[in-house]
């Protein structure tokens, strides 16, 4: 089996296509394996981050097939590609080889767990990726946030409204307006301040009866319509970790859940704003005073005074 993970938190690839790391690391190992006379019955890539083989799904898959015992091994670019995340996850890939016997073999060196100073290296060599996988998190975090600080836009996507552009002269991505997009974040936020009573849910209808669709051509939902009136780079604005997420243990799994961060990193932005602050501003204090009840796609509200009843603190 060849193993293709392209991380997210890769360094020296912030310019290069996710197609062309694969792409380049497959030709390694298609050399590797004519050079040493190996055969590969099935190739499996994918992109994800190093945190834990349970948001990995191929990761899943290629253990699955290890344990059945039929493959003479795995062939990877380098031990880290396959686990560099918890103890947890390094233990249980480093078991499903020891005890199906397969090999897994790299440019540098072939990992044979029958050998007990194979199965010592491979857990060193795991133990140091993830030491380097913390550095490497620490300073991305800390990139972004720096960058954050200086007005630069650093998500990955632009938000309706705006599209990101590489800024001349220096490191880094900034936002410009959308013309089209623009107008109907302004109708959104004129729509909810005009009076009318109109909440998330009814400005979605409007917008979806006046024939207007979401930047991926979907219709318009409560949340996106929610989204746009809480996001304060309408205002001119960089923001940083408005969601964050928390993992807890459950049932002996981890579970991990995004939450809204109720303190994230904001500055001003070196964007044009589309919405003055001032009329921001008054769209929070609605917002907050008309908080929507929770609940779950297809399920009934569940306790009928939510919202309506209200501590007097």
């Amino acid at each position: 089996i060849m193993y293709l993970r392209k991380s997210r938190t890769d360094r020296g690839y912030a310019e290069e296509s996710v197609e062309l790391t694969l792409s380049r690391h497959r030709e390694r190992l298609t050399e590797l394996c004519d050079r040493i006379g190996i055969r590969c019955d099935t190739i499996l890539q994918e992109v994800s981050s190093a945190d834990s083989i349970t948001g990995r799904p191929e990761m899943i898959r290629l253990l699955q097939m290890v344990e059945t015992g039929a493959y003479d091994g795995v062939v990877c670019i380098d031990m880290d590609r396959l686990s560099r995340g918890s103890g947890a996850d390094q233990a249980m890939v480093i078991s499903t080889f020891k005890y199906s016997g397969t090999k897994i073999i790299t440019p540098g060196k072939v990992y044979d767990f029958a050998v007990e100073t194979d199965e010592q290296f491979a857990e060193l060599s795991l133990f140091l990726a993830k030491q380097e996988y913390r550095q490497i998190k620490k300073r991305l975090y800390q990139g972004r946030l720096d960058s954050v600080k200086e007005g630069k836009w650093c998500a990955s996507k632009a938000p309706y409204g705006y599209e990101s552009y590489k800024l001349t002269g220096q490191k880094g991505l900034s936002l410009r307006i959308v013309p089209e997009e623009a107008e109907v974040v302004k109708m959104v936020f004129r729509k909810y301040l005009s009076g009318e009573g109109l909440g998330c849910g009814s400005i979605a209808a409007w917008l979806n009866g006046a024939g207007l669709r979401t930047r991926t051509g979907s219709s318009w939902r409560l949340r996106s319509v929610h989204n746009i009136l809480r996001n304060p780079v309408y205002k001119g604005d960089t923001v940083f970790a408005r969601y964050k997420s928390e993992t807890t243990m459950e049932g002996g799994e981890t579970v991990t859940r995004i939450r809204h961060n109720a303190a994230p990193v904001t500055a001003p932005g070196l964007h044009e704003a589309i919405i003055d602050r001032e009329t921001f501003d008054r769209a929070q204090e609605l917002l907050r005073g008309h908080r929507a009840a929770t609940q779950h796609i297809g399920e009934g509200l569940k306790n009928p005074l939510s919202v309506v009843a209200r501590c007097g603190i």
